[in-house]
């Protein structure tokens, strides 16, 4: 009986967990992934078999969506058109969620794009801070406006940004804080979710 399952939910629809590949390639200093997955080791399955599992969980299991947990989809962009291509060839309608880095986005628009024509309905930024000399101590890679840029390349294509920040790096000042929260005040993405330093 898999409806206990569907108080899982993405806005309006019933969703399930997938994950299409494994790793992460960058090396932020706050993060466990480089550690969990060797050293930034990254792999992943063929984007149409993910896609017949997409499909298999619609058609068996009447979910509407999928929430695709990778750690980072987008790392490998040509494999993320080929996804979209596949749910976009078969007729396939789910909505679905995924984590990605606002540089590639911001760095492949036409990306973007082709997602939202495969039913992305809401992306995961981990924009970390509002401070720079933050983002350069957590070896993000990555200027501060690049976050205002992919939530504003989000919405123009309708999809939802969910923006995340974390809050307590050694040195960050109060002052810090309080930019970092009307850093994501000024975004207005969909939401924002801010997390403790652990």
């Amino acid at each position: 009986n898999k409806d206990p399952y569907k108080a899982t939910r993405l806005g309006p629809y019933s969703v399930t967990t997938m994950i299409t590949s494994r790793g992460y390639p960058y090396n932020c200093t706050f993060c466990s992934m480089p550690t969990l997955y060797q050293k930034r080791k990254w792999r992943s399955r063929e984007a149409d078999l993910a896609v017949s599992e997409m499909e298999y969980l619609v058609e068996a299991h009447n979910f509407e969506g999928m929430l695709l947990v990778d750690d980072l989809l987008t790392t490998n962009v040509e494999r993320i058109h080929e996804l979209c291509d596949a749910i976009i060839e078969r007729g396939l309608e789910v909505a679905w969620w995924c984590q990605s880095r606002a540089d590639i986005l911001v760095r492949n628009p036409d990306l973007v794009e082709h997602m939202a024509q495969a039913g992305c309905y809401l992306t995961f930024l981990g924009l970390e801070s509002g401070s720079e000399h933050v983002l350069t101590h957590w070896n993000k890679r990555m200027r501060l406006d690049t976050g205002g840029q992919a939530v504003e390349l989000l919405r123009k294509n309708g999809i939802k940004a969910l923006t995340a920040f974390i809050i307590g790096m050694e040195s960050e000042t109060e002052e810090d804080i309080e930019t970092t929260i009307e850093y994501a005040k000024s975004l207005d993405a969909h939401q924002s979710q801010f997390s403790i330093l652990t």
